[in-house]
């Protein structure tokens, strides 16, 4: 590992110290780079799959985000889910 100097607010230097103390310090800002990193890179191959492909129409959306009340495992028709659930579907 090669050592940066990187300058940033007092605040942020005691908020950072506070949560993870003075020797976890390095390990919590180096995470915070590689996470900020990493989402760059989803959202350049978000934004190259919406170029080829369109964008996420608002329906699909809407069931990852739990928006839509049939997404995420509900069941049309009322039913509960489970062995219960499952029974009274035809």
């Amino acid at each position: 590992m090669r050592k940066a100097d990187v300058s940033m607010p007092a605040r942020l230097i005691a908020a950072v110290k506070e949560r993870v103390g003075t020797s976890g310090f390095e390990a919590y800002v180096r995470g915070g780079v590689e996470r900020r990193m990493q989402r760059e890179a989803l959202d350049e191959v978000i934004l190259a799959n919406t170029r080829e492909h369109g964008a996420v129409p608002q329906a699909m959306q809407d069931r990852a985000t739990g928006a839509d009340p049939y997404g995420a495992g509900a069941r049309r028709g009322g039913g509960r889910g489970g062995a219960a659930g499952r029974a009274a579907e035809p």
